[in-house]
């Protein structure tokens, strides 16, 4: 994903919000993994392979992201581990321990 798409996209679930942009594996113009994070409505959405899943919460892939959320856990703020939708990031760390 392009780093500079974080001043056009919106979070999908309220459709207003901007997101923050929280970077796990980038070079200096793409981002391959991270998170976007929109702070008013507490959602994350991942970054998977340069690819934003920005899609509705009955659409999610629980195994898929939490496969993916338990490989960068270290690198997620403790914020959004805590407080965060669809899945409780805590929670899937925990159940893969």
């Amino acid at each position: 994903m392009k780093k500079n798409l974080t001043t056009v996209l919106v979070c999908p679930s309220d459709k207003h919000s901007n997101l923050d942009l929280i970077e796990f594996e980038t070079n200096t113009s793409n981002v391959k993994s991270g998170l976007l994070y929109c702070i008013k409505c507490i959602r994350y959405y991942p970054i998977i392979n340069g690819i934003p899943i920005m899609v509705p919460d009955n659409q999610r892939n629980f195994i898929h992201e939490s496969n993916f959320l338990t490989q960068w856990i270290d690198k997620i703020p403790d914020n959004i581990k805590s407080n965060s939708m669809p899945f409780n990031i805590n929670e899937i760390n925990s159940e893969s321990s």
